[in-house]
């Protein structure tokens, strides 16, 4: 069976005649330059005219077949990214509690800030800073797992590079760019903060 992995090495073919081991049925294999629209019609039309008792079944390019073969690879593929965008939703929603509950523990001093003179766009950036910093280190560490994880996984990849820079950067960018825009939601409540309430409490 064709393998496209690029580790495994292809063991050969083994030559049987037809008499000593008959099968279901031969396999015709047509090369071409270029894919060529009706190519299937065809060569079933020049089959029957040679034997219109022979049957013509499974027809495909060789591209569906790799397809079909790459089914069981695919699945498990598909399951890993349903879990990895529950996992983005889960940081975008622990990154919006932690920087919530690090407002309310900091409301007063957010509440001497604006009394003692600080504009809302102060405090807004200073929770916006220190979400940033959260978000920075998370996509650090997590990008530095990921290419251990592709060396890990490098057997059971095909056409993609276990340490493909687009894919990590377009994802670290994703990351932080949702984590980014879930610590906005309490640096603006932050700085809606009234500092008469606030050091009231």
């Amino acid at each position: 069976m064709l393998d496209p992995r690029p580790d495994v090495t292809p063991v050969g073919i083994v030559y049987f005649p037809w008499e000593q081991q008959p099968g279901r049925g031969p396999t015709l294999v047509i090369k071409t330059r270029a894919p060529m629209p009706g190519l299937i019609n065809l060569v079933r039309r020049e089959i029957t005219n040679i034997d219109p008792q022979t049957p013509l079944f499974r027809e495909r390019s060789m591209q569906e077949w790799i397809d079909n073969q790459l089914i069981g690879r695919r699945l498990p593929m598909y399951i890993a990214l349903a879990f990895g965008v529950v996992a983005l939703l889960l940081a975008v929603v622990g990154v919006y509690g932690v920087l919530a509950y690090s407002v309310v523990q900091r409301q007063r001093e957010l509440g001497v800030r604006m009394a003692l003179g600080s504009s809302s766009a102060g405090v807004f950036s200073i929770v916006l800073k220190d979400g940033a910093k959260i978000v920075g280190i998370g996509v650090a560490v997590g990008v530095l797992f990921a290419i251990g994880a592709g060396q890990l996984l490098k057997a059971q990849l095909y056409n993609v590079a276990p340490m493909s820079p687009l894919v990590i950067a377009g994802v670290a960018m994703l990351l932080a760019i949702v984590a980014i825009l879930a610590t906005m939601i309490p640096a603006w409540r932050a700085s809606k903060i009234n500092p008469i309430i606030a050091l009231g409490k």
